[in-house]
């Protein structure tokens, strides 16, 4: 594969991801605090195409970029992954627990939160592949969200009932239904 056409297989997957989280992230108001970073240019869309032995590597720069930087020029960062990068979400979800245990090693647990996305997403215990609750966390690409704690704290503060979103989120997507959000989903690829 030449240089041209990893780059056009990356632009794809990130212009995925941007409509994924315009339209159904911010559109739908999954996450209320998304559309504010967003709209200041404050969500660092980064694409991963190395190999499977380097994307620990990889998430380390990432968290050194965050670092190296404060929270008015990057927010948070939407580590984005090919499509084959993680068979399923299963293996997607045991393999991130190296780069949790990196941030206890570098010390920046307390720095960082990270959220998983994946096109085949499954809430633990929730046997059912089509219900609800998983589209919350369904995107067109597998994605590592990394989050700073301070961004949380602030969202918290100004969101009075967070705890609230996990059931507004299932009464929209319910409204929706499964089928068009499926389609949604599916028309973002």
């Amino acid at each position: 594969m030449s240089k041209l056409d990893s780059k056009d297989i990356a632009d794809r997957a990130l212009e995925s991801v941007r409509k994924w989280l315009e339209t159904f992230v911010i559109g739908l108001s999954i996450c209320p605090f998304a559309a504010k970073p967003y709209k200041q240019n404050k969500v660092r869309l980064a694409y991963f195409d190395g190999s499977k032995n380097d994307w620990i590597n990889g998430f380390e720069a990432e968290i050194r970029l965050l670092e190296s930087g404060n929270i008015d020029e990057i927010e948070t960062t939407l580590w984005v992954f090919p499509d084959d990068f993680w068979e399923d979400f299963h293996t997607m979800w045991d393999e991130t627990i190296l780069i949790e245990d990196m941030l206890d090693q570098l010390g920046l647990e307390d720095n960082y939160q990270l959220a998983y996305f994946h096109p085949n997403f499954e809430f633990e215990g929730i046997d059912d592949k089509d219900d609800i609750r998983h589209f919350v966390h369904r995107s067109p690409y597998p994605i590592i969200h990394i989050l700073r704690w301070d961004s949380i704290a602030i969202a918290e503060a100004i969101y009075p009932n967070i705890e609230e979103i996990p059931a507004m989120n299932d009464r929209k997507l319910n409204i929706i239904g499964i089928e068009q959000i499926k389609k949604m989903l599916h028309g973002l690829k």
